[in-house]
């Protein structure tokens, strides 16, 4: 099985570099850039075609949000991974409905992130599981609990 491609965007470094560690211990991931930049990463989206990006929701310079959706042009097959410090549930939609493939809020624990990295395998879906409920609040349109 060839192993899937990452971009990690972050813009903490300790953070990125844990993250860059849990993907290198799995075999399945080739770590092929790193950034703490938003134009750098457009820059090294286009240039690496990764399969998938590890993106920072606080991203600045664009911000995660249009940079998923410049990334959807530029790299149209890669999967989208956004890690969030943000619970709200009109954010998450947001983010799901331009193609992000796994929305983890940042605290999640180790579980979350291989289930989320099995979606990615299998290109399905995944939410933090706490999460989950808001989701299927959405799904039956019922307004998001966590909104001001």
């Amino acid at each position: 099985m060839p192993l899937l491609r990452a971009l990690l965007v972050h813009h903490n470094m300790d953070f990125r570099s844990c993250v860059a560690r849990v993907l290198r211990e799995d075999k399945r991931f080739l770590v092929v850039g790193e950034t703490a930049d938003g134009r750098q990463a457009i820059a090294l989206a286009a240039q690496l075609k990764p399969d998938m990006i590890v993106l920072d929701s606080e991203l600045s310079q664009p911000n995660g949000y249009d940079f998923a959706l410049q990334i959807r042009e530029l790299c149209p097959g890669a999967a989208l991974i956004f890690l969030s410090g943000n619970e709200s549930a009109a954010i998450m939609r947001a983010t799901l409905s331009i193609g992000v493939l796994s929305y983890i809020v940042k605290g999640s624990d180790a579980t979350d992130r291989t289930v989320a990295g099995s979606a990615v395998l299998a290109r399905g879906r995944f939410v933090s599981p706490k999460r989950n409920c808001l989701l299927t609040d959405l799904k039956a349109g019922r307004p998001d609990r966590n909104a001001n």
